[in-house]
């Protein structure tokens, strides 16, 4: 069992240092990143009917273009259906590289976090990608040169190309493309042992998630009984085309999370990303093909509206039904 780490709310004291503080953002773990974004919001009132939208780099809108990320198409939506006013700073209560354990700690030990959660009508979750996610970039970091961004596909074949003319790494000469190719089957071979340090990484997430989701719902619901609340199912970006070994072992660790969350649904709604997104191929740009190589399992602009779809299906809104009654 992982020890969890405290988190230390962060109280502002005027507006420049809630400049200073959103300026430092990026130097804080995930954890600490959630706490200190709320100090920013708690200097102005709640209103009534209040949108808040917590969770990882997806729910920050990563890839997506400007204002086309699900929580600004369904922020919009909300305030013009129903009178529901977005929550500012906007994307600040959504951090890269935040898992379900640092979200938990986050509900759990920052006062500001609380109070958002407290005070919202509708809240949006985008959480469990990262418990997945970072041993994988992890490892991937570890074989490429120098720090690579991996949401650009250039920026990637020129870390393989530089490795490639490495006579330690690939005494055979082999060029780039081959040369990936045999880092992706290495990749893949790791990530199928359970043995391996990637495959126990692997493993260690989802047994998080499984852990972490039901308390997060626990301590939303404990803050916040009435609010609807929806979340985010998790997908498998890899396409079985270009390496279904890969995607069989995503298959094995998303879909029992998927089923912590389904098993919440007396709680909280889904908005159902793992089926909307095997239906669409340009949900996600994510390839493993040297020729299409890209290293982004973010959402796609398109995969962002299919989230916004999936927020508003007929479902999910009945339940504003009453809520909309309360509050107009």
């Amino acid at each position: 069992m992982r020890k969890k780490m405290e988190v230390v709310a962060l109280k502002s004291k005027g507006k420049s240092f809630v400049f200073a503080l959103i300026l430092c953002l990026a130097l804080l773990s995930p954890a600490q990143a959630l706490g200190a974004a709320k100090g920013a919001a708690e200097q102005q009132a709640m209103p009534p009917g209040v949108y808040l939208n917590l969770g990882d780099s997806i729910a920050k809108g990563r890839s997506a273009a400007p204002g086309a990320d699900y929580h600004s198409l369904y922020g919009g939506y909300l305030l013009d259906a129903y009178g529901i006013v977005p929550l500012s700073p906007g994307n600040g209560f959504a951090v890269d590289g935040l898992k379900s354990g640092d979200l938990m700690d986050g509900l759990t030990y920052t006062t500001q976090a609380q109070l958002a959660v407290a005070s919202a009508s509708v809240i949006t979750i985008s959480i469990g990608g990262n418990n997945l996610l970072g041993p994988i970039q992890q490892r991937i970091g570890s074989l490429l040169p120098g720090p690579v961004d991996y949401t650009d596909p250039a920026a990637v074949k020129a870390a393989v190309a530089a490795l490639a003319l490495n006579p330690a790494f690939n005494p055979a000469g082999l060029p780039p493309e081959a040369l990936w190719e045999v880092l992706v089957a290495g990749l893949t071979a790791e990530a199928l042992d359970p043995a391996s340090a990637l495959g126990i990484a692997l493993d260690a997430g989802k047994a998080d998630f499984l852990e972490d989701w039901p308390a997060i719902v626990a301590r939303i619901r404990e803050l916040n009984p009435d609010a609807v609340v929806l979340a985010l199912t998790l997908y498998n970006p890899v396409d079985p085309l270009e390496g279904i070994l890969l995607f069989s072992r995503y298959e094995e660790l998303v879909k029992p999370m998927n089923g912590a969350l389904r098993k919440t649904q007396n709680q909280v709604l889904l908005a159902d990303a793992y089926k909307a997104f095997g239906r669409d191929g340009d949900a996600v740009a994510f390839s493993l093909a040297w020729d299409t190589l890209n290293l982004d399992i973010h959402p796609t602009t398109q995969g962002h509206g299919i989230l916004f779809e999936q927020l508003t299906v007929p479902s999910n809104l009945r339940d504003f039904r009453p809520l909309r009654l309360a509050i107009r």
